[in-house]
């Protein structure tokens, strides 16, 4: 067993015996990677699941609280691991409780947001992205993380909705109904007209592709997909001398749905595609841009054959 791979491979017997969505097994894989590579870092990486004790996984959830700003980030992994944990003592009889998992404190999420100059440094950044996607029809990374970019911005989607995104959804023009990955909820997205016209020139859409941002690897496996979507990001959002607690995707639509909120007072929740005003006021809207009250006009898409890139105001 590879150092690496002790809750990892956990996951493999767990979902041989449960039948996950694919959401729910890439937020699974994650923590197990997160946990496996922890157990690495501080030195127990030759360990057996059945070496796995609460203090451990206690130990493991304190250092994490003190990387992330989400509250409920550190509940998630901490039902996953209990999940795996516990999936492996059921054929001896033995669980482990929950209460004996302590449920560490966090301080509250981060919501600083992008304004709509930043986006629109951030999409040009993404548009010099180096390198071709093959099997792509040759599409270049800038293209296609552009293109990602200004969609991102204009729905809000997040980084594992943006991947389902037909092309016939967005040729139209049109507004048009989807539902989130995540929540099964259901809101309208709609593109601009020069983000769908970047979109239809794209090599491999003009090919007749189905999906807007296909995968580009010879894996169907989309977990891989949106870790590199991450990493490309942060690799832009570097060049555009930009930064992020909690990585670039979810500034993103945090900054989307701000933007919204700080044009269209109370629509916000519905650009999110919440059900309810106070989970978008909690966890996304940026209240130092809402005490502003200054709308932002929304940034033209980065040209996604590059250019220069503007540089950072002091």
């Amino acid at each position: 067993m590879s150092k690496s791979e002790v809750l990892q491979t956990q996951l493999e017997r767990y979902c041989i015996d449960r039948t996950l969505a694919e959401s729910t097994r890439v937020s699974y894989l994650a923590a197990a990677k997160l946990f496996d590579n922890w157990v690495e870092e501080v030195g127990l990486g030759g360990i057996t699941v059945a070496d796995i004790d609460i203090d451990l996984v206690n130990r493991f959830l304190s250092y994490y609280a003190g990387t992330v700003g989400s509250r409920e980030t550190v509940r998630s992994k901490r039902r996953i691991v209990i999940a795996l944990l516990n999936h492996f003592l059921e054929p001896q009889r033995r669980t482990i409780e929950s209460r004996f998992i302590r449920n560490p404190k966090v301080s509250e999420t981060v919501k600083d947001t992008w304004k709509a100059d930043e986006v629109a440094r951030l999409m040009t950044a993404a548009a010099q992205l180096p390198g071709i996607f093959r099997r792509l029809s040759n599409t270049t990374r800038g293209e296609y993380f552009c293109c990602m970019a200004a969609v991102a911005w204009e729905t809000a989607a997040r980084r594992g909705d943006l991947v389902r995104l037909t092309v016939a959804a967005i040729r139209s023009g049109d507004s048009f109904n989807f539902i989130q990955n995540k929540t099964q909820g259901a809101v309208v997205y709609r593109v601009s007209d020069q983000t769908r016209s970047k979109i239809l020139r794209m090599p491999h859409v003009a090919g007749g592709a189905k999906l807007v941002f296909p995968p580009w690897g010879r894996t169907k496996d989309c977990s891989w997909q949106l870790e590199s979507i991450t990493k490309s990001f942060s690799k832009a959002m570097k060049m555009a001398e930009l930064s992020s607690s909690d990585g670039p995707m979810k500034k993103l639509r945090r900054s989307s749905i701000t933007d919204v909120e700080c044009r269209t007072p109370g629509t916000g929740y519905l650009h999110a595609g919440h059900k309810s005003s106070e989970i978008t006021r909690q966890h996304y809207l940026d209240p130092t841009r809402i005490r502003e009250n200054t709308p932002s006009p929304t940034p033209i898409s980065a040209d996604v054959q590059g250019g220069k890139l503007p540089r950072a105001r002091d």
